[in-house]
């Protein structure tokens, strides 16, 4: 489709794709949510307890990947690979820097919290606020 400059499909496709990926990931996390308890029993056997307020956050952090995931195929295919590069620099550097500082005080409810925050800043700021231009030419 972008050999083809066909850019209504691009368009179509994305949002497809997207709305997809937002359906069955809040589909799956709600699932897991509601049935945590039974799948942690089978899964670890009552060996490990982990807190209900660990599972919402990672399943935020969940849920921002899968979208990302999405997207960043829709980014592949259009060739779109420098702000890719320079978001997970950042990515990378903030989640580990806020997982350093902040987990003795707060414990491991910061991982999947810190890992969320920092791809809010690092891919949805920076793709909406100085990559947004070349990400819409590339669909209309």
């Amino acid at each position: 489709a972008k050999a083809r400059q066909d850019k209504d499909f691009v368009r179509i496709t994305l949002y497809r794709s997207m709305k997809l990926t937002f359906i069955l990931s809040v589909f799956s996390i709600t699932i897991i949510i509601i049935f945590n308890e039974l799948i942690l029993d089978i899964w670890l056997a009552n060996k490990i307890i982990i807190p209900l307020s660990f599972l919402i956050a990672f399943a935020c952090w969940t849920f921002l990947e899968s979208m990302n995931a999405a997207f960043s195929m829709f980014l592949n295919g259009m060739h779109i690979v420098k702000p890719q590069l320079v978001s997970i620099v950042l990515f990378v550097t903030i989640s580990l820097l806020l997982k350093f500082l902040l987990i003795e005080k707060y414990g491991i409810i910061v991982v999947p919290l810190a890992t969320a925050f920092a791809y809010l800043v690092s891919t949805v700021i920076l793709y909406r606020f100085v990559y947004i231009k070349k990400i819409k030419k590339s669909i209309y």
